[in-house]
């Protein structure tokens, strides 16, 4: 959205345009994106929910094409304990909308397994968890799967880096998951 304003220290007092940054509308292609692109249009699509999730704001909403989103790696904002990191495929920033176009059944988020797997469940150091949903986000219509925690690798029970290899929402008031 673009607004045109006359701005009187303009000796002409032209018209000057100032471009809305809320409210913006994010493109990912997993084939076919690039996440050099400015991911404003489906034909400039990001080619990673990751490109297109580090620049979204509250308000945003990011809509990504069928595909399997195994590329990329984010990091939760905030964060209760001091435990080593575990990162996660996606984290859907404050008041976001991360969407697919097609649904679950065309639209995938994969996690990962540990490097070295520290339990029965392949968590551990290297790990990926698939998703972290923060406060009045929403996430919808993607397939979760192959997410991991750093298990026993993050020293305690009581961490972040060791709940939710699927989807973890701490503190996310309001946030929605769903199909």
């Amino acid at each position: 959205t673009t607004y045109d304003y006359p701005v009187p220290a303009v000796p002409s007092y032209e018209k000057t345009t100032i471009e809305a940054v809320y409210g913006t509308n994010w493109y990912v292609k997993a084939v076919g994106g690039d996440d050099a692109n400015s991911g404003g249009t489906w034909e400039t699509a990001k080619a990673t929910l990751e490109g297109a999730l580090t620049n979204a704001l509250s308000g945003d909403v990011v809509t990504a094409a069928p595909g399997v989103y195994d590329c990329g790696k984010m990091i939760q904002k905030t964060k209760i304990y001091s435990a080593p990191t575990l990162y996660s495929r996606v984290v859907v920033p404050e008041g976001v909308i991360l969407e697919s176009s097609e649904g679950p059944e065309a639209t995938v988020i994969m996690g990962k397994a540990a490097d070295v797997d520290d339990d029965e469940w392949h968590n551990g150091v290297g790990a990926l968890r698939c998703a972290i949903v923060e406060k009045n986000a929403v996430l919808r219509g993607f397939t979760l799967t192959g997410g991991r925690t750093l298990g026993n690798a993050s020293g305690t029970s009581e961490s972040d880096d060791n709940r939710g290899g699927g989807v973890y929402a701490r503190n996310a008031t309001s946030a929605v998951i769903e199909n």
